[in-house]
């Protein structure tokens, strides 16, 4: 997999560049992920969890029922009170004339009359006849095959009861591959889509202009077809309003015996059909549950409550799934790169409850459904890939930033080799003198040293830190004879602690890359610990005070020996301050603070300045500073206390002035003197010579003994 291109600026990373960047190929494994999606939702091979979804929100979404529909049921009572199925037309008659005279706004009879009864043709025309008096009355047209491997025909009633029905309507619900009726094509026809569904017809007998134009999906397929072909056309999918049982329905044989309140059917749209187990076209639907099929006049009326509400449910097209899906899977290419890994997950879980919340609101909100199975399959797997990408890309990172450590020289040596090792013991050795020595395994096996060691007696044994190593010595000679004081001890046990395995063990030789990595970075984050406690242990003994300021004037760095000099309680008091500030008090001989900084920043020189703080005198060595591998720049200041070396400075000039006067006093009033007597021409008399030559050598004498 590759990394990404250029390195991104203004990042807020340092220098502008992110140090583990987005890896290239999670924009290919978005591609593929697009891809997976398309094929997903252009081959439906998700139907089942799309069927299982859609159902479990089609449960939650349930309505009253309209209470202008009202069934007449062909149920087991009925059976029961008028003898087995199919029973007289003439008993047919006698329903459609009462339900008429009741004032029955339509009725939907939902029992199919193909051929005569060659028993009872009194009975075909008294139907006839009621159909043709009441005019509001439809009736079913079938598709069915004459005989097995026929062409589909088109079933309609009996020419004589076909002329008196108000309009005929298919009756054929689509079943989908789990066997679940969920959709409806509101015009269907051998051929052509010439017929309404039974529930469209009663609607437009009830308002023709309303529903000439229909909802639903559309048939692309304008051209002819070859006879035989069912043509299909408006497909909804169906909102149920309940499970089975939903709406108000009454026993076939209650009507006939006139057992209904006055009024039930005034203005009603009744719908006649088989109820009873084993007579109707009992379909499962999604709001069915366990063996609880619904009956096919119950679901012609859903379709017509559905259809006057104006919620008949729509499909959407693929195309128009895969854009939403498209969309859906840009979030996470775009978020997750700029999350941290914490949100990841949360946010590829908000992702997926997003999903399901949108396919819920556009179905119940705009009567669309939004199939989402197969976005919920690039989503749950972009978070998995996602994580594989960035957790291989930063184990690449890793491996690269530890080969870069291993080549470069270390910047503390507390990872030694056996030389090394033993080098350090030799100088140990002439410090502080002892005899042979041996390094020495758990097992007793020679680590380094000399296998000699305790050939000539029990040598003094000095366990490690680590519990599994010793030091084997011999008795040194003369003063270091005997027992090891406790400090060598202490000593020997520092220098050696830096070799024991919990300094220096390599990764264990194992299959998991990243727990080698783990690993390694470790061991690097270990020497980075021991570099910082090196550094601060190093500033912090040190005799000089010493402040490390960046290019803005901010104190980064301090020693305890710099606050004490500046009169600080401590080097944490310094951190961040303006080195203007702190140094205010503190006078330079010759030059201004801005002066001096502004040297060192600009000019990139070097000072060395004096200056006087209260009664202490101090050396100011200010230096530039650049970090090769960043872009930090700034100045060193060490502060000197020189107060005792200009103390002695001073003591000096007066013991030389001293030298130079008052000490060649009396020697140059001897001079004086001898010239005097030699000049004048007359000499001094020997006593009074002798008395000046004594004053000037004692004077010289005593001054001489006071100076000493």
């Amino acid at each position: 997999m590759d990394d990404s291109g250029a390195a991104e600026s203004g990042s807020g990373y340092p220098g502008g560049t992110r140090l583990i960047r987005t890896p290239t190929s999670w924009a290919l494994f978005c591609a593929l992920l697009g891809l997976l999606l398309l094929l997903l939702i252009y081959s439906d091979w998700l139907w089942r969890w799309n069927y299982l979804l859609y159902d479990s929100q089609l449960r939650l979404w349930s309505r009253p029922a309209p209470d202008d529909i009202v069934i007449v049921a062909v149920d087991s009572p009925s059976l029961a009170r008028l003898g087995r199925w199919p029973w007289p037309r003439a008993r047919h008659a006698e329903l459609i004339g009462r339900l008429s005279d009741e004032g029955a706004r339509a009725i939907l009879l939902d029992i199919l009359f193909a051929e005569p009864n060659p028993q009872a043709p009194a009975d075909d025309l008294l139907l006839a006849e009621r159909l043709a008096q009441s005019g509001r009355v439809i009736l079913p047209v079938i598709f069915e095959q004459s005989a097995p491997g026929q062409p589909l025909q088109e079933t309609l009633p009996l020419p004589l009861l076909a002329e008196g029905a108000a309009a005929l309507g298919h009756v054929h619900i689509d079943l989908d591959q789990d066997g679940i009726a969920r959709r409806i094509y509101l015009r269907e026809g051998v051929g052509e889509p010439r017929w309404p569904h039974m529930g469209v017809a009663l609607l437009q007998q009830l308002q023709p202009a309303r529903w000439q134009t229909l909802p639903g999906g559309r048939n692309p397929y304008s051209g002819e077809l070859s006879e035989g072909k069912i043509v299909r056309d408006h497909q909804i999918l169906l909102p149920f309003a309940g499970p089975p049982g939903h709406f108000q329905r009454i026993g076939y044989h209650r009507v006939l015996d006139g057992d209904y309140p006055a009024g039930l059917f005034r203005d009603k749209l009744v719908l006649v059909g088989a109820v009873a187990t084993g007579l109707g076209d009992n379909l499962p639907t999604p709001v069915s549950g366990w063996n609880q099929p619904m009956a096919g006049v119950e679901i012609n009326a859903n379709l017509i409550d559905a259809l006057r509400g104006g919620i008949a449910i729509r499909a959407l097209p693929p195309a128009w799934q895969a854009a939403v899906g498209l969309l859906l899977l840009l979030l996470p290419y775009l978020l997750y790169p700029r999350l941290k890994p914490r949100y990841v997950l949360l946010t590829g879980s908000l992702l997926i409850l997003l999903t399901l919340l949108l396919s819920a609101l556009l179905l119940h909100g705009f009567h669309l459904w939004l199939p989402p199975a197969a976005t919920l399959v690039v989503l749950l797997l972009g978070y998995p890939i996602w994580s594989l990408l960035r957790l291989e890309h930063t184990v690449r990172y890793f491996e690269q930033e530890l080969a870069r450590l291993r080549s470069e020289p270390r910047a503390v040596p507390f990872y030694q080799d056996s030389q090394q090792e033993m080098r350090g013991l030799a100088f140990l050795r002439q410090v502080v003198p002892f005899g042979r020595w041996a390094l020495r395994g758990a097992d007793g096996k020679l680590l380094s040293g000399d296998a000699e060691v305790g050939s000539a007696g029990q040598p003094e044994s000095l366990p490690l830190p680590d519990g599994r190593t010793r030091l084997e010595l011999e008795a040194g000679e003369g003063e270091h004879r005997g027992a090891l004081p406790t400090q060598v001890r202490s000593l020997l046990a520092e220098y050696l602690g830096q070799f024991t395995p919990s300094h220096q063990q390599e990764p264990r030789n194992t299959t998991e890359l990243l727990e080698r990595q783990i690993g390694e970075v470790r061991l690097a984050i270990e020497e980075l610990r021991a570099m910082r406690g090196l550094i601060a242990d190093t500033l912090r003994q040190m005799v000089d005070g010493v402040l490390v300021v960046n290019s803005g004037g901010q104190v980064v760095l301090a020693n305890r020996q710099a606050a004490a000099l500046l009169g600080e309680s401590g080097e944490a008091a310094l951190g961040d301050r303006p080195v203007l500030s702190l140094v205010a008090a503190l006078e330079l001989n010759g030059r201004h603070w801005p002066q001096a900084f502004h040297e060192v920043l600009i000019g990139r020189e070097t000072l060395a300045i004096e200056g006087r703080l209260g009664a202490r005198e101090l050396l100011v060595q200010i230096s530039p500073l650049a970090v090769s591998r960043s872009n930090q720049h700034g100045m060193i200041l060490i502060l000197s206390d020189i107060t005792r070396l200009k103390q002695s400075e001073r003591k000096r000039a007066q013991a030389l002035n001293f030298l130079s006067h008052d000490l060649r006093s009396p020697i140059t009033s001897l001079l004086s003197l001898v010239q005097m007597r030699t000049e004048s021409g007359e000499p001094l008399r020997r006593e009074v010579l002798a008395e000046r030559v004594e004053h000037y050598a004692r004077k010289a004498l005593r001054m001489a003994e006071s100076f000493l």
